[in-house]
């Protein structure tokens, strides 16, 4: 065993001292119980952590097995979507989305609008007028 010189801040080492107390031990093999358990309790998260991680079958979250993708898989399949991406706009496909994007912009304004009147009214005790489309 090494001897060892802390520095600890008053509430820390007035905590300590009585925690000792109360289990009938020395603050020393108070801190020596407190360092051990932290240090056996971060190793086996650590060797948790590396085995799951080194394991071939994964599982979805209903508990179902699945295989992890592997990163080649994985950036086909962005490339994939990226090359079905361009095709959209080369075909022109983007005024629907630009249309579904403009609406839904609209709606938020709306209802801001609609909150801040709400909010109008209920300090000045008058009621507010909601859209059609929040209703």
């Amino acid at each position: 065993m090494r001897k060892i010189t802390l520095t600890l801040k008053d509430p820390v080492a007035d905590w300590a001292r009585m925690e000792a107390a109360r289990r009938h031990i020395s603050v020393s093999e108070l801190v020596g119980e407190v360092l051990t358990e932290k240090m056996e309790h971060d190793d086996a998260y650590g060797r948790a952590m590396n085995d799951w991680l080194q394991r071939d079958a994964h599982y979805r979250s209903d508990g179902a097995p699945c295989r992890r993708p592997g990163r080649e898989h994985v950036h086909l399949l962005l490339i994939e979507d990226a090359r079905r991406g361009l095709a959209d706009i080369t075909a022109g496909r983007t005024f629907e989305a630009d249309a579904a994007i403009a609406r839904l912009q609209q709606r938020r304004a709306d209802a801001e609008r609609a909150g801040a009147q709400g909010h109008a009214a209920a300090t000045t005790g008058k009621t507010a007028k909601v859209p059609k489309e929040l209703d």
